[in-house]
């Protein structure tokens, strides 16, 4: 096994561990669970500081939305607005170690897919703290 240099212990010394059956997870929920959740929970103000930015640079296009409609936009926003991508995707892989950045690399498609998903409902599921 390769040594953790200083910058990886730091990153995984940072994050909180989420709870979850690794023993029964596939690969990609693995990743998930010990990679990505962890990430996202310790990124979380920057996301929604970012997705604050946004909606405001975007006006009065989400405000006043159904749950539903809501949702859906903020999805479009994630998937068509490529800088928008690309910020939020940065804020998370930013923090991976060596290991988990090659790892990430060689399952890229799936692992954004998940983060992704992620993303959004991290995004939705704090609404009020976005509008408020």
């Amino acid at each position: 096994m390769i040594e953790k240099s200083r910058r990886d212990q730091r990153i995984s010394g940072m994050r909180e561990m989420v709870v979850f059956n690794a023993e029964l997870a596939q690969c990609e929920e693995r990743f998930q669970g010990e990679v990505l959740r962890p990430v996202l929970k310790l990124q979380n103000d920057l996301i929604i500081s970012l997705v604050k930015h946004y909606l405001k640079r975007k006006g009065d296009k989400f405000h006043h939305l159904p749950e539903n409609d809501w949702r859906e936009q903020v999805s479009d926003a994630l998937k068509n607005d490529h800088v928008f991508r690309t910020q939020l995707t940065g804020l998370v892989i930013g923090l991976f170690t060596v290991a988990e950045m090659e790892e990430f690399l060689e399952n890229q498609e799936a692992y954004k897919r998940r983060l992704q998903s992620l993303l959004i409902e991290r995004v939705v599921s704090q609404r009020p703290k976005i509008e408020g």
